[in-house]
């Protein structure tokens, strides 16, 4: 009897597929910002628990940028990260479908920069950790989730010498900012 019950909650664990949007921003601050879209793509496996809780880690290579300036210097920048998500989500099964609410902490390490100053690149600090909070609806095989992300590493850890920006109002910006912003992604659990 125990045997069946244990076969009965494995078979609802299963594989991810996702992809989505992120809306991400810097928080630079005295210097205009735009949201940059860009996007992520990824695996992960859902384990269901009791109690409509489930956990569902993830890795994700996730692309984050920001347009900011001034009148005297701008920049667009975007970094694709290698991130690694354990979601923790709670939510009562519906029989036809299942709403949830979902924290995301994570961590991740910058593969690829690409910045309009070539500058930057040496100046970046390619670890970034933080948590999402966000809402998901589960129907059958298909997941969609929206959460906010709070990246809590600095961006840009050390700047080096004079000439990666002229002006040093926009250094000691940076020299305290990261990403954050909105991101919507579908899941297809197989």
């Amino acid at each position: 009897m125990l045997a069946a019950g244990f076969v009965i909650v494995c078979a609802q664990n299963r594989f991810a597929v996702m992809g989505g949007l992120n809306f991400s921003t810097s928080n630079v601050k005295e210097i205009s910002k735009g949201t940059m879209t860009q996007y992520h793509a990824g695996i992960g496996y859902k384990f269901d628990l009791a109690l409509g809780f489930s956990i569902q880690p993830s890795l994700l290579y996730s692309v984050k940028g920001a347009m900011v300036g001034n009148e005297e210097n701008s920049l667009d920048l975007s970094v694709g990260y290698l991130e690694l998500m354990p979601s923790i989500q709670w939510g009562p099964d519906l029989l036809l479908f299942r709403p949830y609410l979902d924290v995301s902490p994570f961590i991740g390490y910058g593969l690829n920069t690409k910045a309009s100053l070539p500058a930057f690149k040496d100046a970046l600090n390619k670890f970034e950790y933080g948590v999402g909070l966000g809402v998901g609806l589960e129907i059958w095989r298909l997941q969609i989730v929206g959460r906010y992300n709070w990246n809590f590493g600095n961006l840009a850890s050390a700047f080096h010498g004079e000439g990666v920006f002229s002006d040093s109002s926009f250094k000691e910006a940076f020299g305290e900012s990261n990403f954050g912003g909105i991101t919507l992604t579908a899941a297809i659990l197989f």
